[in-house]
């Protein structure tokens, strides 16, 4: 008598991950956010500074005073984007192309190994029977990147939970896949 074990896990396979239209995402998600916030305190710094000067000042109308206050929002807007700019350049162009190659996927048999980031790497290694809920999910950025991800929970709970995989080419069909 043969005793043959048949195993409902694949042996390998690479799932695919668009890493130029991540790479894009990742720079549009941080430049919208950096200019949010820089250009919003910078104007209403600009804003805040005129104050003090506008005591001082002399307006013949409201218009002239309206004119005054929005040339210093202005500025103080101009001063956040100007950093805003500087700081997305510096801090997040350059480095979202290697986060962006650094995002990996695969089926190893009974395991699912997730590796992610170039700076400080991230290597997970998950047993299918671990993983409860499989979902694929698109934000408005991420569809007008054209990208979409697979999110996935575990039974271990907490803050490692769950895992987010961004910019998996057909990521429904692969969901499903993993899921079975």
């Amino acid at each position: 008598r043969q005793f043959r074990t048949t195993s409902s896990h694949p042996d390998s396979f690479q799932v695919e991950i668009d890493r130029k239209k991540l790479c894009k995402y990742l720079r549009l998600q941080a430049i919208s956010g950096l200019l949010a916030v820089f250009v919003l305190f910078g104007s209403l710094l600009g804003l805040g500074s005129s104050g003090e000067n506008a005591k001082n000042a002399e307006f013949d109308s409201t218009t002239e005073m309206t004119i005054y206050y929005l040339c210093r929002t202005a500025i103080g807007a101009s001063i956040g984007l100007a950093i805003g700019l500087s700081t997305y350049l510096v801090f997040y162009h350059f480095p979202s192309k290697k986060q962006a190659n650094a995002v990996e996927l695969c089926v190893e048999g009974q395991y699912l190994r997730f590796r992610e980031g170039f700076l400080f790497r991230r290597d997970r290694k998950l047993h299918f029977r671990s993983i409860v809920d499989y979902t694929s999910y698109e934000g408005p950025l991420m569809r007008w990147c054209g990208i979409a991800g697979i999110s996935m929970t575990t039974m271990s709970g907490g803050q490692n939970s769950t895992l987010q995989v961004p910019a998996v080419k057909n990521a429904e069909n692969v969901r499903d896949i993993l899921s079975e």
